[in-house]
């Protein structure tokens, strides 16, 4: 199903900020802790995915249409002016689901503190 290519880019995801061992470990301490985990598909100029870059999950919010459509990301890293980016250059992986806004995961983490 995926080219080796797919299969390097998951072993090895992102040479020059992280080692795998990092990149997994933050995303997933993302996705347990706040219910949210995202990677972005870096692009080289062919428009093929060159690397998959962790984006902690504090940093990252939606953009919407007039009718609440998500059309996209903002991404704001700390101390740095908020950037877009194209809704199909982003992998979100949530968990549960947050009843106030159902775009968003929810860990159970957060759930069991509400009870």
């Amino acid at each position: 199903m995926f080219g080796k290519s797919r299969q390097i880019s998951l072993k090895n995801p992102n040479r020059r900020d992280f080692s795998s061992l990092g990149f997994y470990s933050n995303l997933i301490t993302d996705i347990i802790i706040q219910g949210n985990g995202y990677i972005r598909k870096v692009r080289n100029r062919d428009k093929s995915v060159g690397v998959l870059q962790y984006l902690p999950a504090d940093c990252v919010g939606f953009t919407s249409n007039a009718r609440g459509v998500l059309i996209g990301y903002k991404y704001s890293p700390l101390g740095s002016e908020a950037y877009d980016i194209d809704v199909n250059d982003i992998i979100h992986i949530k968990i549960g689901r947050d009843p106030k806004d159902l775009r968003y995961g929810r860990s159970p983490l957060v759930a069991a503190l509400k009870e």
